[in-house]
This record gives C-alpha cells, sequence and structure tokens, in this order.
C-alpha cells in the first residue's frame, strides 16, 4: 500500500496550513483534487480484482485497503468542498465560476471517482466493499462476527468428545508446533557413607504437532437469507462440522493426505485386541488390561475412556450373570429404571460418533471397531492462533443466487507419552 491513513491526515493538515497561510484556495484544492485522485485509484486498484475475479481474498485485501483510506478520503472531500464553498463566496461569480468549480481542472473530484461510486460498483456484483471489512452483514460479509471466531472452540468443547476428554489445549502461530518431552529419568543409586557419587542424567526428546487444515462449505439461496435467519443456523452446523472433523482427524487421522496424524496410528501406542478375529465382549476384562496398560506406561492415573455409541450400548447390555436382567454396569441394588453412569472401573466414558464401525481385524476380515483408553494430561491439541474462520462468499454461482458460508482451520495432535495411550482394537457388534 502506497497510501496510508496516517499519511493523509499529514497531507490534510498540511493542505489547511498552506490555505490559512496565504495560498489561494484554488492552488489549495488542486492539491487536494490530486491527492483524492490518487487515494481513489489506490482504492480502486484494490477493489477491481474483486469486481472483475469475484475473489474472496482479493475483497478480504480490499477491505483492508477501504479501512486504511477511506476515511481519510472522506476528510479531504469535505475540505474540498469547503475550499469551493469559499472560491464561490469570494469570486461571486455565479455560474461561470461554478461551472470552473464542478467540471475544470482544479473542481471537485469527479463522482466516478468517489469513494462511495467505488462502494456501489461492488454492490452490483454481490457485495459492498464496507460490508466485506466488518463482517456484520450475514448475506454477505466476509468474515463472521468476531464473537463467532472467539466462542466457536468453547462451543466445540462441548460436541468435540476428543476436546471433552479434557486434552491439553494449545496454540501457534505457524504450521507446526514442538513440544519438549522427557524421554527418559535420571539414574538413581544408594550411596553408603564415603561412596562415590555417579550422575545419571534425564534424557529429553521433542514431539511434533503438524497443523492440517479442514474446510466446510455450506450452500444456501439468496431468498433463504433474505427470509430466515440461515447465518447463525449454518453457523452452528459448520460448528458442528468442524467438532466431528476434529473428532475423526485426532482419533484416526492417518498424517498423510493433508490429514491430522491420529492417534491410532501415532509411533508408540499400545496397540492390544480383544481377539485375533475380534469378539463380541462378554465381560470387561479387554478394558481392564487397557487400564493397567497406560498405568504401567507412567500415565497419571486421570485416565479416560472413548469409544463410539455403538460399543457403548453393547457394553451396557453384558449382564452381571446368565440369566439376569440386571446389567453389570448398574448399581446392585438398583433397577432398570436408572440411568448408567458412563465410566467403567471408574474411569469416564466419552462417546465418539466418528470412530470407525468398519475396521478389518484378522485374517477372517471381521468387521470391528476400537475403544480408546489414554491420559488426557499427556496428549496435546495444536490449533492455529486464527482459530476457526468464517467466509461467506457472495460470488459463488452468483447466477443462481447461490451463497456459499465456507468455515476452515487448522490443527494438529501431539502425544507427550505414547505409552499412556492404548486402544484396544477388534470389538465386535454381533
Amino acid at each position: 500500500m502506497l497510501l496510508t491513513r496516517k499519511a493523509l491526515e499529514d497531507f490534510l493538515a498540511d493542505a489547511r496550513t498552506r490555505y490559512i497561510s496565504g495560498n489561494t484556495a484554488e492552488s489549495v484544492l488542486a492539491l487536494v483534487n490530486r491527492k483524492v485522485a490518487d487515494v481513489t485509484a489506490e482504492i480502486k486498484a484494490a477493489t477491481d480484482g474483486a469486481i472483475t475475479n469475484r475473489d474472496p481474498q482479493a475483497a478480504l485485501e480490499a477491505s483492508q485497503v477501504f479501512n486504511e483510506l477511506a476515511q481519510g478520503s472522506l476528510d479531504l472531500k469535505a475540505f474540498a468542498h469547503e475550499l469551493a464553498f469559499n472560491i464561490a463566496d469570494s469570486e461571486r461569480q455565479g455560474k461561470a465560476n461554478k461551472a470552473r468549480i464542478s467540471g475544470g481542472p482544479i473542481g471537485l473530484y469527479s463522482p466516478q471517482l468517489d469513494v462511495e461510486t467505488r462502494s456501489r460498483e461492488l454492490v452490483r456484483v454481490g457485495t459492498e466493499l464496507k460490508t466485506l471489512m466488518i463482517g456484520s452483514d450475514p448475506g454477505g460479509g466476509y468474515l463472521a462476527p468476531a464473537e463467532r471466531r472467539v466462542d466457536v472452540w468453547p462451543l466445540l468443547n462441548k460436541q468435540c468428545a476428543f476436546l471433552e476428554s479434557g486434552v491439553l489445549q494449545m496454540e501457534t502461530e505457524h504450521s507446526a508446533l514442538e513440544l519438549p518431552r522427557v524421554t527418559g529419568a535420571p539414574t538413581v543409586t544408594w550411596l553408603g557413607e564415603g561412596g562415590t557419587q555417579v550422575a545419571g542424567e534425564p534424557t529429553f526428546g521433542l514431539v511434533r504437532a503438524n497443523l492440517a487444515k479442514a474446510t466446510v462449505a455450506i450452500p444456501y439461496s439468496q431468498e433463504l437469507a433474505d427470509d430466515t435467519n440461515i447465518a447463525a443456523i449454518i453457523g452452528d452446523l459448520a460448528a458442528r462440522a468442524i467438532a466431528w472433523a476434529v473428532d475423526a482427524g485426532a482419533f484416526e487421522g492417518l498424517g498423510a493426505a493433508a490429514q491430522m496424524q491420529g492417534l491410532r496410528d501415532w509411533p508408540g501406542i499400545t496397540t492390544t485386541a480383544i481377539a485375533a478375529d475380534g469378539l463380541k465382549p462378554v465381560d470387561f476384562d479387554f478394558i481392564a488390561d487397557a487400564i493397567g496398560t497406560a498405568l504401567a506406561n507412567n500415565a497419571t492415573g486421570n485416565l479416560v475412556m472413548v469409544m463410539h455409541p455403538a460399543a457403548w450400548k453393547i457394553l451396557s447390555k453384558i449382564k452381571t450373570a446368565t440369566g439376569s436382567t440386571l446389567p453389570t454396569m448398574m448399581q446392585a441394588a438398583g433397577s432398570i429404571s436408572q440411568g448408567l453412569t458412563r465410566s467403567i472401573y471408574g474411569v469416564p466414558v466419552f462417546l465418539c460418533s466418528q470412530l470407525s464401525q468398519t475396521e478389518v481385524c484378522g485374517a477372517s476380515g471381521a468387521v470391528t471397531q476400537s475403544v480408546y483408553v489414554y491420559d488426557p494430561n499427556q496428549i496435546a491439541f495444536v490449533k492455529h492462533k486464527a482459530g476457526t474462520t468464517f467466509l461467506t462468499d457472495p460470488f459463488s454461482s452468483a447466477s443462481t443466487g447461490v451463497r456459499y458460508l465456507r468455515a476452515y482451520f487448522r490443527a494438529g495432535v501431539a502425544v507427550l507419552n505414547p505409552g499412556a495411550v492404548v486402544r484396544v482394537k477388534g470389538l465386535k457388534l454381533t
């Protein structure tokens, strides 16, 4: 950007000083008109891309230019009108003077160069630059209101099983974040009187969370935007879709094909199977084993468990004995009118609908699913500091009046202690 708001303020102050110091109104007005032409040319150059190419990113950048220059341009325009009035008043030359002011080389800048006219040009292609700048119009703003960008992650904490389970949450301004971790404890030796101290240093390493980008685009018509509060509705739907994407990526992301690296294939985690070819569970021994394994690998004891709702349904039907109607997870003195506490062996259970139900286990090709037991204090969820960005694209399918709400975010996972994550695979539903 060649011009800045500060430069325009300084120019206006200098122009006023020139006029007060005795320069003629005509000469000062000529300077002001030339500066206004420069400002308008820069605004025009910034906005032409948005108008011609229907480019949302160009429109965002144009809004920044507009933000910087619009007020200064309006101040210059007001001063130009003041000078023109003084010229007309002092010279009292009637129509001839008015013609010279409005149309001559030192007259007021022509309407086609006006910032407001430039905004009207943008309106004709489906947007208005001030709207793009502040994002307050649910049908035409590029940026969602700031409160949505701030509140979307607390909202996701309640919709996303991975975040709700209590994993560490961090931010970065970069494409990745490296976190230090302890890989080996110092050696402790018993030392007798007069003995020689043996040094035993701890060892350290780094774990890297690579951020991946996920996007969602929801189409809606102009009529729907006019007649309903569709922006709020689809905004919530987009947030929910993001929560599901976080769950899918954090647990089962491949770390390839632009996906984040999830827990399932994270190097060093413990993976066990209920049975070689999968098994419909009849007891909870496999969960006891998973808890024991995590604790043996230096989990803190504040473990959590995540499974698909279908897995919870199967486990909730396990009875205390053959022929009994009392579920094992129900209090012994209770009845089936009671609700089940969503925990097993004191470990809270979180349900995630995004876990796969079609994992193949063993040589038989059995279709199964997995249960995850882990220490959330040993796992970090890292999101980009920009948060979740909501964009409304008024240029998409302009000929049909269809618009899109687009949302995107960047995030990744880092496992500080892979041993504190246990995946139990092979759970069959039938």
